[in-house]
């Protein structure tokens, strides 16, 4: 199941986006959350126990071909959480990390046998950690998430099949740059 993420309040240039992210993806769902995004993301795993999910944020662009890229990295890669901007360490072949390291959600595939057990402990997540709830902060949720579940690594995907678009951080002020774009190479 693909889910495009956004919020109520987004902004004008977040809204037009999602609109273009549907009309390239006319089988994902449009999800529209309210202020906590990590309860936000804990509904969208509900609405996919039992399949696996994609999960893309409202502020990205697809490469060309993204459908075709997404499929080859899928048979590659399927059995595992695939993050395709995971930015750090620079690396620009596709590479698995401890789920330690796992940060960004610009696009992110979780399979089957994964979706249903990050439900609990990411329920977990909001009543142990307001902190990052408050700072809308679902990546770390989503580490903690993996962790918790027993997932031991997940895979960075090279070269890149989104850009960040520079819009404004859901969780702050945070500058989110997009290296080693497929179609920037």
């Amino acid at each position: 199941m693909i889910y495009i993420f956004s919020y109520e309040n987004a902004s004008s240039e977040r809204v037009a986006n999602r609109e273009a992210l549907a009309t390239q993806l006319p089988d994902a769902e449009i999800y529209i959350g309210g202020e906590n995004t990590c309860q936000n993301f804990v509904n969208i795993l509900k609405a996919c126990k039992g399949d696996e999910l994609l999960l893309i944020e409202d502020d990205v662009r697809l490469c060309n071909h993204f459908s075709e890229e997404l499929d080859e990295a899928l048979f590659e890669y399927g059995n595992d959480v695939i993050n395709f901007h995971y930015n750090f360490p620079f690396s620009t072949v596709t590479k698995e990390y401890p789920v330690s390291k796992y940060a960004y959600n610009q696009c992110v595939y979780i399979p089957s046998r994964v979706v249903s057990r990050l439900i609990a402990p990411c329920e977990a997540f909001i009543k142990r950690y307001p902190y990052f709830v408050q700072k809308k902060d679902y990546s770390t949720q989503i580490k903690f998430g993996l962790i918790k579940s027993g997932e031991i690594s997940f895979v960075a995907h090279e070269p890149k099949l989104v850009k960040h678009l520079g819009f404004t951080s859901a969780i702050g002020n945070h500058p989110v740059v997009t290296r080693n774009f497929i179609d920037d190479l």
